[in-house]
């Protein structure tokens, strides 16, 4: 069984959405990105993004990057690169939400 936390905007605002991290779950959502969700704006700042990258490093947890756009694959391997996110990413592939990346094969291609 693995045990995976969400760090998502509907977990709380700011550092509160990673509060929970030091309970050490094997995996946390990680969004390394924002976007315009059509009724409201799921907001992913730098400063927060990178705090909650450092703390499932110190804590050891594994994040799953949420990839709703190709501008968070190219963020999460540059964080990767940096030394921000350890060991080799797992990534979700969020399509299909609007105004996000759309559940097109030729786009995944």
């Amino acid at each position: 069984m693995i045990i995976q936390f969400s760090t998502e905007g509907r977990s709380g605002a700011g550092l509160e959405r990673g509060g929970m991290l030091s309970l050490k779950p094997d995996m946390a959502s990680l969004s390394v990105g924002s976007n315009n969700f059509p009724t409201r704006v799921y907001e992913n700042p730098p400063d927060l993004v990178n705090w909650l990258a450092s703390e499932m490093v110190v804590n050891g947890v594994k994040p799953e990057i949420e990839a709703f756009d190709l501008s968070h694959i190219l963020t999460a391997a540059e964080m990767h690169a940096k030394g921000q996110i350890t060991e080799t990413p797992y990534v979700q592939f969020v399509m299909g939400v609007k105004n996000a990346m759309p559940a097109d094969r030729e786009v995944f291609d």
